[in-house]
């Protein structure tokens, strides 16, 4: 790949779950645990399982990978680096855990660039859980989910105003409230952007819009059912401009000039859930609709769908298409790839085996051609699977079946 240029890294994490040392859940939450069991163990264990505050030291032990594998790789100094984090950032989304959440974040930017962290950009969404107000939501009333929306967005961006967003020259959006692209501060309509505009006009740009999938809504919250739609804070006096998000995000990009440019979405539900999906629980609900509305941006549309809510590494390392034109991943347009990521911290054993992942994509150009490459590593503590890790140790790079680094695909923006 001599003729390929380094022009872009994006860390993936997802679904931290933190549990904050002075947080404790509400009685109510385990008498509520106690009378699901007696109707369904399974779907109590389930339960349980997904509150369980997950490993502290996970971040930390990332952070001490990332800040030694970076600087073992000048060929990537000064390039642009993106942090995408796509939520379940705390177990219950109280304001302690949320908090830690945003500084575990600031942990990573510092580690992924020691000597200018205010070159990491930041884009962190919420998940489902984070929608909780300390308390599984069929507890509580409307009211209670309604205000913890916007406390939960406002808590958030506080965070990122005393962290990277606080930097002179960074830019880090850890919630709708941040500002981008113009917006005011009060703006709480996604899609946010990330945009990698390269100097050189023969190399293509790579945009990431984050796009909102949660519900604010007692049953659908407790079943973590998402649903791509509108996104407008209850109450917060803002005008509401009748435009959906997929509709926000077909104008942002038919503003956009003729350089030919790699597009991005990040969501917590994925929009392609690897099979089999299920009908009552964790499904994004309006997934087929969704597929149809991104068929319609055609060539100006999305070639990558970012996610994480399923705990699970897909497609399987190695397994990814040589080439975007022979991807096909219902309902996502033919040519979209989804990429998804399990959590990075949780307790029990992921599908893979691999109990704490993360994954490195990292973006090539050839010059003078609308093509890029990207190229797909998972970073995991593998259980003692690998030398030199441990489920409580040090994370490694995961290789492929056939003993490869990482798996790649190529994408023809022409």
């Amino acid at each position: 790949m001599s003729d390929w240029v380094p022009q872009l890294q994006i860390l993936h994490i997802s679904d931290r779950h933190n549990g904050a040392p002075a947080f404790r859940p509400p009685i109510a939450f385990y008498q509520f645990a106690l009378a699901l069991h007696r109707l369904s163990p399974d779907y109590a264990a389930r339960l349980l399982t997904a509150v369980v505050p997950h490993d502290p030291f996970a971040i930390d032990a990332l952070a001490a990978f990332v800040r030694e594998w970076c600087a073992d790789d000048p060929s990537w100094e000064g390039r642009p680096l993106w942090l995408v984090d796509t939520g379940d950032l705390t177990s219950f989304g109280d304001d302690a855990s949320v908090e830690l959440a945003g500084a575990q974040l600031e942990t990573l930017r510092r580690a992924l660039a020691p000597n200018e962290p205010e070159r990491v950009e930041v884009l962190a969404l919420y998940g489902n859980h984070d929608a909780w107000p300390g308390d599984q939501p069929l507890n509580l009333r409307s009211e209670a989910i309604d205000s913890h929306r916007s406390r939960l967005r406002e808590a958030i961006d506080s965070r990122n105003a005393r962290s990277g967003g606080a930097t002179e020259g960074a830019t880090s959006r850890i919630s709708p409230v941040a500002a981008a692209n113009g917006a005011s501060d009060r703006e709480h309509r996604s899609p946010w952007r990330l945009r990698c505009e390269p100097d050189d006009p023969k190399l293509p740009g790579v945009d990431l819009y984050g796009l909102n999938t949660v519900l604010h809504d007692r049953w659908r919250s407790f079943l973590a059912v998402g649903e791509l739609g509108g996104d407008r804070l209850p109450g917060s006096g803002e005008p509401d401009d009748g435009l959906d998000q997929l509709s926000r995000l077909a104008a942002q990009i038919a503003a956009d000039d003729e350089r030919p440019r790699l597009r991005i979405v990040a969501t917590h539900h994925p929009l392609h859930f690897p099979p089999p999906r299920p009908t009552v629980m964790m499904h994004l609900a309006n997934d087929e609709e969704v597929g149809r509305r991104l068929t319609t941006l055609g060539r100006r549309g999305v070639q990558l769908a970012l996610a994480g809510h399923v705990h699970q590494f897909y497609p399987r390392l190695g397994e990814l298409p040589a080439a975007s034109r022979d991807a096909h991943f219902p309902p996502l347009p033919v040519g979209s790839v989804p990429l998804l990521v399990g959590s990075l911290s949780q307790t029990s054993l992921a599908p893979t085996g691999f109990n704490h992942q993360a994954q490195l994509l990292r973006f090539f150009a050839k010059p003078g051609e609308a093509r890029l490459r990207c190229r797909r590593q998972l970073i995991a503590r593998a259980g003692g699977q690998l030398s030199g890790s441990g489920a409580f140790g040090r994370f490694a790079l995961v290789p492929t079946a056939v003993g490869a680094a990482y798996d790649e695909i190529e994408f023809d923006l022409a």
